[in-house]
């Protein structure tokens, strides 16, 4: 999986990390559309599911903010996380760009926080991921995202890659990019 959380975190045993797993966008939201029409909101699901099979292998509790299309609203998935007890939450997304901005020069994989809890899980996070994913470094930054603005749960937002560029939404529906471990 894409994400690993090392057995010294705090030397707790996994099964008493509780993970929330957030599969951006759902519900109306299918977030960013690749050039082939595949929705954001799709290959997060499937990338989300791969992660928490991964997780839950290494004996971390893990549950998920949705199933299937619908699931809690941007505003409702900080407090899910903290009504069922989360130790972390992790939303998953893939980026798009702004009109007039080439995705080529600034693509890379994105981790995302709001406060000093979330940047320490970003911290640990993004460079193991960053290692993985093998793309360039987008780099740990800040951002007042509704997702992130969890004061009571350390969380963070991934911006894997761009699936608004055709090679890049070709490679995350692969099983050789969602299982990397």
């Amino acid at each position: 999986a894409l994400i690993t959380l090392k057995k010294g975190l705090q030397d707790v045993s996994h099964s008493k990390i509780k993970i929330c797993l957030d599969a951006g966008h759902g519900s109306g939201d299918t977030g960013a559309r690749g050039p082939t029409g595949k929705s954001e909101r799709e290959i997060t699901l499937d990338q989300v599911k791969k992660i928490g099979h991964r997780l839950k292998e290494k004996k971390f509790d893990v549950f998920y903010t949705r199933h299937g299309k619908f699931g809690p609203g941007l505003y409702e998935r900080a407090p899910f996380a903290f009504q069922n007890k989360a130790d972390l939450f992790i939303s998953v997304h893939y980026n798009s760009a702004a009109d007039g901005v080439n995705p080529y020069r600034i693509r890379g994989t994105e981790t995302y926080y709001y406060n000093r809890p979330g940047k320490k899980l970003g911290e640990f996070l993004h460079p193991q991921i960053i290692k993985k994913t093998e793309l360039k470094n987008g780099g740990l930054k800040y951002g007042d995202l509704a997702v992130c603005r969890n004061n009571a749960v350390p969380s963070i937002l991934l911006e894997l890659d761009y699936i608004i560029i055709s090679s890049a939404e070709e490679q995350i529906q692969t099983e050789e990019f969602q299982d990397k471990d």
